[in-house]
């Protein structure tokens, strides 16, 4: 009996010891997300795409190794990019067309660079997280985007156009590197 309540006063202290490391990198997190976020410095690196309507193309053996209809993976090459007012876009685009217009091979993702329209960013003090709604205009298509930024430095992309089927991304945040443009 007395080894088992020495074990059980092991496990819990090496359990609080734990939850304090996690506290602290969380809070450490978080201080790197504000000055990345307050200094319009942040880049967004895309993971994975979860596509509204995936099912049209799933059966057809066109999504990469590992994926499916839900979640298709993505290279890592994928991203969203703000320094200052200046916002870069390239992010793959799976899904359905729902306006019939001319197909460009070359720029089927959703692609953006510029100024946007509308930018806000908000903090939500209960949650620790941050939105960042973005409405983004690339010729004839319009695309509004939220990203929720999380202090695990993870976060996840919304997307809706005026084009195509919503879409969204799981992604990881980190700074973005000072040699940029």
């Amino acid at each position: 009996m007395r080894n088992f309540v020495i074990a059980l006063v092991g496990l819990l202290f090496i359990v609080s010891c734990n939850s304090t490391q996690s506290a602290a990198k969380t809070t450490e997190n978080l201080k790197s997300l504000s000055e990345w976020v307050d200094g319009k410095k942040i880049k967004v690196v895309a993971n994975s795409a979860s596509p509204l309507a995936a099912n049209e193309f799933a059966n057809f053996g066109l999504l990469p190794q590992g994926s499916t209809a839900n979640r298709i993976f993505l290279t890592g090459n994928d991203f969203i990019s703000i320094k200052g007012d200046h916002v870069v876009v390239d992010l793959p685009y799976y899904g359905v067309r729902q306006q019939s217009t001319a197909f460009d091979y070359n720029n089927s993702g959703v692609r953006f660079e510029g100024i946007p329209d509308h930018y806000e960013v908000k903090y939500d003090e209960k949650r620790r997280t941050y939105t960042m709604e973005m409405e983004l205009k690339n010729g004839k298509e319009a695309f509004d985007v939220m990203i929720k930024l999380y202090p695990t430095l993870r976060a996840t992309i919304h997307v809706n156009t005026t084009r195509r089927t919503a879409i969204s991304y799981q992604a990881r945040v980190k700074e973005l590197p000072a040699d940029t443009k």
